[in-house]
Parts: C-alpha cells; structure tokens; sequence
C-alpha cells in the first residue's frame, strides 16, 4: 500500500519500480542502527556525563543531520548528472524525467525547513500583525505543518534518499556512499 499525500513526497514510486521487501528491512533497521550505534558511543567514551552535555550533544547531532541534508541535497544533482552522462543514450531521456519527482521531493523538505524559518522570523512581524488573527493561525498551522513535514523527510532521507530510486535503484546506494564521503572530508576540514 503506496502512501497518500504528502507522506508519498520523499518516498520513490514509480511505475516499475524494483521493490523488495527484505532489502526494506535491512534499510529501516540500518537507519535505526545508527542512532543506537550513536548513543552507544556516547555512553561508552562518556561524551555525556550531565544535562548540559545532552543538550550540547543532541544540538550538535541535531545540526549534523541538517548538514546531511543539505550535503545531499547539493551531492544528489552531481551524482544524477553522472549517471545521465554514463548512461545509454537512448535512457537519457528516460533518466532526466525520471529525476523530476527526487528534485521535487528535496523542493519539497527544503521549503518546508526554510517556512518554518520564514514564519518566525522577526522581521516579518509586521505582516503577521497585519494579517491579524486569522492570518496567525494560519501561520501557524503551516508553520507546525511544515515542520513535521521537515521532520519526516529528513528522517526518511537515510531510507530513501529523496526519492532518487526513481531515477534508478542504482542511485541512492551511489548517493549514500558519495554522503558518507563527504561529510568525512568535512568533518576533517572542520577538526570534527
């Protein structure tokens, strides 16, 4: 059963898709893996000892996963351009529509991160004081809207990789490692 709505946005569809059910697995159990991996590493080297390193920690992990997505999403046209060039040249056509529904998905998780911003922002105090209490609500239903949204793409990001499936089942396996790649050249950059 295909979800409906905006659940399906960072979820692959696409007709012919090749789906198997014990690759599913192995992909939500290395997602959830990695979080209890995580936390293992924090309680074995006692990177958290009080409440205030919780806080530090989640925040960093926290700006760590935004970092994730926002590597992935500049990584994901590099990678689907290379495929492109790589493939035959009677699929390229095939692989450029079929990129359409990924680049829409990542569309989608990033103008929800960047709503939620936009309508907290101090310097539009002045449009939300216009639109009066009507116009707030609305605000604000589409600004915890778009947060949960946010949140359920960036947590199914790992899983799916925006959707890039539907292009080819190549891609996301390809992506992923690309991901891994970089964010260990940042972190050496960075002193991380």
């Amino acid at each position: 059963m295909r979800p409906v709505g905006s659940a399906a946005a960072p979820r692959p569809s696409r007709p012919g898709l090749v789906t198997d059910p014990q690759v599913r697995r192995l992909q939500l159990r290395r997602t959830g893996l990695g979080p209890a991996a995580w936390v293992g590493l924090m309680v074995t080297y006692n990177a958290v000892v009080s409440a205030a390193d919780v806080k530090a920690v989640a925040g960093t992990r926290l700006n760590r996963s935004r970092a994730g997505v926002l590597v992935l999403v500049c990584a994901f046209p590099v990678v689907a351009v290379a495929l492109v060039a790589a493939a035959r040249s009677d699929l390229r056509r095939l692989y450029l529509r079929r990129a359409l529904r990924p680049l829409g998905a990542v569309a989608a998780v990033m103008a929800s991160m960047d709503t939620s911003a936009l309508a907290m922002t101090p310097e539009l105090a002045g449009l939300r004081d216009a639109v009066g209490l009507p116009g707030k609500i609305a605000l604000g239903v589409l600004c915890l809207w778009s947060i949960g949204f946010a949140l359920y793409g960036i947590v199914l990001s790992p899983v799916h990789v925006f959707r890039t499936a539907d292009i080819h089942e190549a891609v996301p396996p390809v992506l992923a490692g690309v991901l891994v790649w970089e964010m260990a050249l940042l972190d050496v950059i960075t002193g991380a």
